[in-house]
């Protein structure tokens, strides 16, 4: 199916128990994709942002599981995307080990490193560059990370 860039798509899939395993997002998220026809750029950086603002363990359900990402991460490797044009990237509250949030912990670091794609926070003031906004209402300018203003595709 065509992805038309106005709509938002829905996948649901019934997991049956408390846990579900890295592979169940995995498969989840490759299945979606892979029945997608995206239009992906031929050079420039994917830049994939998970929602990993704390990094609680996955099983919390607080942060998109890294099984998924995994399986989005396979489903663009085998349309063509190099790894090294892949980053999995996030603004989240810092690593934290005391309190258990690192990337390691919530799986992060496993994920990305199997498949040889970037892992990038993007939590500083000089990642970010300011972006104007024609008419805005609220806001005459943004900070944005230049991870985001940079990628040639964002999902």
């Amino acid at each position: 199916m065509l992805a038309h860039p106005d709509a938002v798509y829905l996948a649901h899939s019934p997991i049956d128990r408390a846990d579900a395993p890295f592979a169940t997002y995995r498969e989840l998220a490759y299945r979606t994709l892979a029945a997608l026809e995206v239009p992906l750029p031929d050079a420039g950086t994917i830049l994939l942002k998970p929602n990993a603002t704390v990094l609680y363990p996955p099983e919390k359900r607080v942060i998109t599981h890294p099984g998924f990402v995994g399986g989005l991460l396979d489903a663009l490797r085998d349309r063509g995307v190099s790894a090294e044009r892949m980053v999995v990237a996030d603004g989240q509250s810092g690593e934290n080990p005391t309190a258990g949030h690192t990337w390691e912990l919530c799986g992060y670091r496993t994920m990305t490193e199997a498949r040889g794609v970037r892992l990038a926070e993007m939590n500083t003031d000089e990642d970010s560059r300011v972006v104007e906004v024609a008419d805005g209402a609220v806001y005459e300018r943004y900070p944005l990370y230049r991870e985001v203003t940079d990628c040639a595709f964002f999902l």
